[in-house]
């Protein structure tokens, strides 16, 4: 059932005296604790005794719970409705879907499944007013995207709504047109990358693997293929660092700001330059929500980093068309997507609310100065760069310049 001791605060501000959670993946299986083990919206505490020996599950857990409070959801299973709509009104983007997702998407009377967000009540999502033919289950994460399974595989799943969050209405998160046009688009670019050189070690990016857009509505929802998680590793939100870090740290012997100075800040500055050389591609806001810290079986990290949502990352130009992606900025130039003309890792961005959530200012500094050696010394190390930079600035400077250019160029046709 479970396997060792698990580090997973639970940050919830009320409740009743005893409450048990069942997760509909286990039937039977639930997890109980009390209102007087509960902490305030800061404070961490190790319940349930033991880790879910399900990772998928476990991070289900820490996007839910740990997390500020004002973000917490519901942690039961949810009923994702769908209504069968018109083949004729509906495209859909495939970049080869598994059977077993297949059939959440396509009926065998052809029709096509649109799935509404539970908390939506826009106008603005298509078949709104419909009445609904189905459900399927899915968990809350901390976005608007739900956790769902086709058979054993798991996926989530990025509906438009108005509310991500119960009763916080959040604007434009109504329409996810052009963000599944470009999160397909990343997702097929990576893909052929990954499929001409192979996974790199330090890193990797979750892909979509299908998106449906509507004609009639002009919107979309896209389909995120999460089976890579599925091999053993544990993997956990960085915002869940302030909340379940310092109990990890403990469970190890290890100290907390150490821990995570090498295996978030550090591992996060060269996978954010990995990502740029490999793909030309930049996160605009690179918020803790983004990436995923992986660890192995006994909770303890590996240093590699996951990316998620391609839908907010562009093209740096000067470094895209030299390693050999021109075609893919002056696709996005023509689509009206923008291209970055800068490098900026925005790590300010990267630690969003972990201030707030308790850490201090010199603590954050001193993960700083480690994502930004570890961004610069990755560009340095993988073009070959005998020069020392102070900042990103005069790398940037360095990379515009002519040699700057031909070390690129170099590049892409080895990379």
């Amino acid at each position: 059932m479970y396997r060792f001791l698990v580090l997973m605060p639970f940050l919830i501000t009320s409740c009743t005296s005893l409450m048990s959670v069942k997760n509909f993946r286990n039937p039977g299986s639930t997890i109980e604790f009390k209102c007087s083990d509960i902490p305030s919206e800061f404070d961490t505490v190790s319940l349930p005794k033991n880790i879910n020996e399900d990772p998928m599950i476990q991070l289900n857990l820490w996007e839910q719970l740990s997390n500020v409070s004002r973000y917490h959801k519901d942690i039961q299973a949810q009923e994702i409705d769908w209504v069968n709509v018109d083949p004729d009104d509906i495209i859909v983007r495939d970049l080869g879907a598994s059977d077993d997702l297949k059939k959440l998407i396509y009926n065998e009377d052809d029709s096509i499944r649109w799935y509404h967000h539970p908390y939506n009540s826009s106008t603005k999502v298509p078949y709104l007013k419909s009445q609904s033919d189905g459900h399927i289950l899915g968990d809350f994460s901390a976005s608007r995207s739900m956790f769902i399974n086709a058979s054993n595989e798991r996926y989530s799943i990025k509906m438009p709504t108005s509310n991500p969050h119960k009763n916080m209405p959040s604007y434009g998160k109504d329409n996810l047109k052009n963000d599944s046009i470009l999160s397909i688009q990343r997702s097929r670019l990576v893909r052929g990358v990954d499929k001409l050189l192979g996974k790199h070690p330090k890193f990797d990016v979750l892909t979509e693997v299908i998106s449906v857009f509507s004609k009639s509505g002009e919107n979309a929802f896209s389909i995120r293929d999460l089976r890579p998680l599925q091999n053993g590793h544990y993997y956990m939100p960085a915002f869940s660092i302030p909340f379940a870090g310092r109990e990890i740290a403990k469970h190890l012997g290890e100290e907390f700001v150490e821990i995570f100075r090498k295996n978030y800040a550090f591992s996060l500055g060269q996978a954010k330059a990995l990502l740029l050389l490999r793909y030309g591609l930049q996160m605009k806001t690179p918020n803790p929500q983004n990436f995923l810290i992986e660890f192995d079986v006994e909770l303890r990290p590996t240093g590699k980093i996951i990316f998620r949502d391609l839908a907010d990352s562009s093209h740096v130009d000067f470094i895209a068309n030299n390693i050999g992606l021109a075609d893919e900025v002056a696709k996005d130039r023509e689509q009206g997507f923008g291209v970055i003309r800068y490098i900026h890792p925005k790590f300010d961005v990267s630690v969003g609310l972990f201030e707030e959530a308790g850490m201090y200012r010199e603590e954050l500094k001193l993960w700083e100065r480690a994502h930004e050696e570890a961004y610069i010394e990755t560009f340095r190390s993988e073009l070959g760069i005998e020069e020392s930079f102070f900042d990103f600035s005069e790398l940037q400077t360095f990379l515009k310049s002519e040699n700057g250019q031909k070390l690129l160029k170099s590049y892409g046709l080895i990379r």
